[in-house]
């Protein structure tokens, strides 16, 4: 019999995890309290549960002590179905529940220097401090491999519940996790909106693009955001961390374990992280607190801000990138210090309480649940999401057509890093995500495309541009920024007409974007360029320091005549109502 491929793999797990569902949520452990047991089984939506192994729950009886909560995707302390499920299943059996976190410094794939670890470990420590004040729920933080840290904290446990991830790692890691521990171990999926794993879910099945996936959730988006999360009081608690550990076995047995020290804040959490990683923390990359910082609190805050302030011009004018529109919610929602579904049900009431926000909640949500989720499917039915061959047979063809044609302009990985190109746009770019860890929506796509017409090989251009965006932005190594950087070249979008370099895929120019708004891009590049008040990094040498040659700062690599019609991004995204305004922008 031929291997099984990963398209059928794992169209068997969403089928073994649909059959699984309702025993996971709701079967009670022999010897429970029937009305606890009841509580149990309404606390969390059983479509979002599945049971990751086929080991019974361990009874008190046998050395059973508390309910473990593996913190993994999921770092809040609200709106958190995971947590809920942990509560409710400690419940039932009468114990606490304690909950875990393991910290590594080694993430495959890049995102593991000092900005993005300071911006998760304050979310963390609040994280911490909110679980004991509000729930009885201790979190215990520990440096080590995730999996082992998780596998030795569940060695009394009674149950093991985690929240989903959806990369390759995450995956793997709760793999790991399931086969290692020695009791009922429960996935929660706690940030999707759709659940990929529930019956006719997308596990199994890629979509193609957002039009075949748009039709599947959005008649049911108001009923899959409406069900709010029961909020479970917790019968019994540990007194404090101390307590907790205990509960997991002690000090002994977490010994290979050094602690993370939530209670005295993110830096001394990076400090302990470093040193029990041999010095593995990247400090080259340093935070910038100035722009961003993490939490649960500061991304509702961001999110009330958004919705009080910023709809108005939204759907028409979010991609201007003078106006910062944006709610600049994806770092919180990559770290889970907010739910997706909360945000969705919150900007749902905004537009039943008043509809001139209409469009631009449709828009909103537009991008955060069809793209995002089409993102995630994306990196879960595709086993190469990560890599240029994971791109769409058609792109990679006529990539591979124009390898050969010539390039006006071409940069190294690290004139790219140092923003050493002869065009201010996109240096403005490069240094608005070296200072400030982000990058406005619609000029991420420009610089994207820019790397792949100023490269020598599109294999690298791909390289480049992967590695530069999980190195630098808060929200990289998400689902989302690998298929925002495969938009860039090609994914889920389709061939347009013919041009030097890119050949059929779709291409950017800096002056289809001045034809937009002109106004805002000259703010944005007073605002990021070298002179600017904000600029953070040396370097934009003039072309001829570069590489020799001409100026121009049009930064087109499409020989004159052979420039198409630049398509606006309302077009690639989102059908515009009729007699719509031609200032209204995708993204």
């Amino acid at each position: 019999m031929p291997p099984l491929t990963d398209e059928q793999r794992l169209r068997i797990e969403a089928n073994k995890a649909a059959a699984l569902a309702k025993r996971a949520a709701s079967t009670p452990p022999s010897r429970s309290p029937p009305a606890a047991a009841a509580a149990a089984a309404v606390a969390v939506p059983a479509e979002r549960c599945r049971r990751l192994n086929f080991a019974p729950p361990r009874s008190r009886v046998d050395g059973g002590t508390h309910v473990l909560l593996w913190v993994q995707s999921a770092q809040r302390a609200s709106h958190n179905e995971a947590l809920e499920l942990a509560c409710a299943r400690a419940n039932v059996h009468g114990v606490p529940v304690v909950a875990v976190f393991g910290g590594t410094a080694g993430f495959p794939g890049g995102g593991s220097g000092a900005r993005h670890l300071r911006f998760m470990y304050e979310g963390l420590c609040e994280l911490e401090d909110a679980l004991a004040r509000t729930r009885g729920v201790r979190l215990l933080g520990f440096a080590g491999e995730v999996p082992d840290v998780v596998i030795a904290a569940s060695r009394r446990a009674v149950e093991v519940v985690t929240d989903a991830g959806y990369t390759r790692t995450l995956r793997r890691w709760r793999e790991k996790v399931a086969g290692g521990v020695q009791c009922a171990t429960t996935e929660v999926e706690c940030d999707v909106v759709a659940p990929l794993y529930a019956a006719g879910g997308g596990a199994g099945r890629g979509e193609p693009a957002a039009a075949t996936l748009r039709p599947k959730i959005w008649p049911r988006l108001e009923a899959l955001a409406s069900r709010e999360v029961t909020t479970t009081t917790l019968a019994l608690a540990a007194s404090g961390a101390e307590e907790a550990l205990e509960l997991v076995g002690g000090a002994a047995a977490m010994a290979a374990f050094p602690r993370l020290p939530f209670s005295d804040g993110a830096d001394a959490c990076l400090e302990a992280l470093h040193a029990a990683s041999g010095g593995g923390v990247d400090f080259s990359v340093p935070p910038c607190p100035g722009y961003h910082a993490g939490g649960e609190a500061e991304a509702h805050r961001k999110l009330e801000v958004f919705l009080s302030r910023r709809l108005d011009d939204y759907a028409s004018k979010r991609n201007d990138p003078g106006l910062g529109l944006q709610s600049h919610l994806s770092p919180h929602i990559h770290y889970g210090q907010i739910s997706v579904v909360y945000v969705t049900r919150r900007a749902l009431e905004v537009k039943r309480r008043d509809p001139r926000h209409a469009r631009s909640v449709d828009v909103f949500l537009d991008e955060l649940v069809i793209r995002r989720e089409l993102a995630i499917n994306f990196v879960l039915n595709n086993p190469k999401y990560d890599s240029y061959d994971g791109l769409p047979r058609w792109a990679r063809i006529t990539l591979a057509d124009h390898a050969g044609d010539a390039r006006r302009w071409s940069y190294t990985r690290e004139e790219f890093e140092r923003g050493l190109t002869h065009d201010a746009l996109w240096n403005a770019a490069q240094r608005e995500l070296l200072t400030s860890g982000k990058q406005h929506n619609y000029v991420r796509m420009y610089w994207a495309k820019k790397i792949l017409e100023w490269s020598e090989d599109p294999t690298e251009a791909w390289r480049v541009a992967i590695e530069l965006n999980n190195k630098y932005s808060l929200d990289g190594r998400d689902p989302s920024s690998y298929t925002g950087v495969g938009w860039c070249f090609g994914l889920h979008d389709k061939p347009f007409p013919e041009t030097q370099i890119v050949g059929t895929l779709r291409r950017m120019s800096e002056n289809g974007m001045r034809g937009k708004f002109n106004a805002g891009l000259s703010s944005y590049l007073a605002r990021w360029s070298e002179k600017g008040p904000r600029g953070g990094i040396r370097g934009n040498s003039t072309a001829a320091e570069v590489k020799g040659g001409g100026g121009g700062g049009g930064g087109s690599s499409t020989p004159a005549g052979k420039e198409t019609r630049q398509r606006r991004l309302e077009e690639m995204f989102f059908k515009p109502p009729p007699k719509k305004s031609k200032t209204g922008e995708g993204g």
